[in-house]
């Protein structure tokens, strides 16, 4: 990262289209342990709401996305499995 360059930034800009099964499959607490099922909730929604009209959502997007909540809702921790589970799904897509 550069020294003026966001966290966000070591994600991907480029967009992927991102059903509602597939984050369901990815995001839930039998995957990541961690995240109650409130908060698995919660996250789901607000990805599906910040995807675009044609279903697109890109990594960096749901970094930035992620990092608006606040902690109550998601810690750092929640955030970054979060991420990598996307993650792992949009490499698989690739």
């Amino acid at each position: 990262m550069g020294l003026f360059s966001s966290p966000a930034d070591k994600y991907s800009a480029h967009e992927q289209y991102l059903s509602e099964h597939d984050l369901k499959r990815v995001v839930n607490h039998e995957r990541i342990h961690i995240l109650e099922q409130d908060k698995v909730e919660r996250i789901r929604e607000a990805i599906l709401k910040r995807r675009m009209g044609d279903g697109k959502i890109s990594l960096r997007h749901i970094y930035k996305l992620l990092q608006t909540m606040v902690p109550d809702e998601i810690n750092k921790f929640e955030r970054d499995a979060v991420m990598e589970a996307v993650a792992d799904l949009f490499d698989k897509k690739l």
